[in-house]
């Protein structure tokens, strides 16, 4: 099973499910465009949704599909992203296994447009709990980040994702999205994957029992009874 990189084009998405060769192993989303093809340019440089609502960045990437391409895959994805992240950046964040970024990544002030169209209120929630999602947002409103210029840390966005496990700085982003995605193709790794996909959507009475049968397929892995 081996890792594939994609930029941050639904239809890639798309293509990939749709590929005879592809065995639902890992996907690094790339946004820095630093992939396969190392001649690529950036795709984007602010992740941002894209919509008809004045002062949204129309850079790059459509946003809503590649959430929806996402889900659908049903694979781990990491996501790589370089520069400001915003709404969109935050919401890909939320459907990803993991983001890297690099030190000079922000959060940078979310449009509340880009919040309400994407549901990041909602993603953000199931991912870091509503106390955490409400600090994460509320620092990362525009008024908050106009007080916050004269902070030597950086973005005040940042340091909430960061804190939360969202978002990991790295100073080689793709090599640490590289580096995951590979841990992520060995039997152990599936499993822990599945498994927290499945909490994700789940009671803990749910996620309990559906981890029991996961166990179950690694006794059964691992007894050398089922190999005769």
């Amino acid at each position: 099973m081996s890792v594939r990189v994609v930029g941050l084009d639904a239809a890639e998405l798309k293509a990939l499910r749709k590929d005879p060769e592809y065995r639902g192993g890992p996907v690094i989303l790339d946004g820095i465009g630093g992939g396969e093809d190392p001649g690529t340019p950036s795709l984007t440089n602010s992740v941002e949704v894209r919509s008809g609502v004045p002062g949204s960045s129309l850079v790059g990437a459509d946003v809503a599909s590649l959430l929806a391409a996402i889900e659908r895959l049903g694979s781990p994805v990491v996501f790589v992203a370089a520069g400001r992240l915003g709404a969109g950046g935050l919401a890909l964040g939320c459907v990803c296994v993991a983001t890297y970024v690099g030190a000079d990544a922000e959060v940078g002030a979310i449009d509340p447009a880009g919040t309400l169209a994407l549901g990041l209120a909602g993603r953000l929630t199931d991912r870091v709990g509503p106390a955490a999602a409400a600090r994460l947002l509320l620092d990362s409103t525009p008024s908050s980040q106009t007080l916050d210029l004269g902070n030597p840390e950086g973005d005040k966005g940042l340091r909430v994702a960061v804190g939360l496990g969202l978002v990991r700085v790295a100073d080689d982003p793709l090599a640490h999205a590289r580096a995951l995605a590979e841990r992520l193709t060995d039997p152990a790794g599936r499993l822990l994957t599945r498994s927290l996909a499945f909490a994700a959507r789940s009671t803990p009475a749910q996620a309990a029992a559906y981890d029991a049968e996961l166990l179950a397929l690694l006794d059964q892995r691992d007894d050398p009874q089922t190999d005769r």
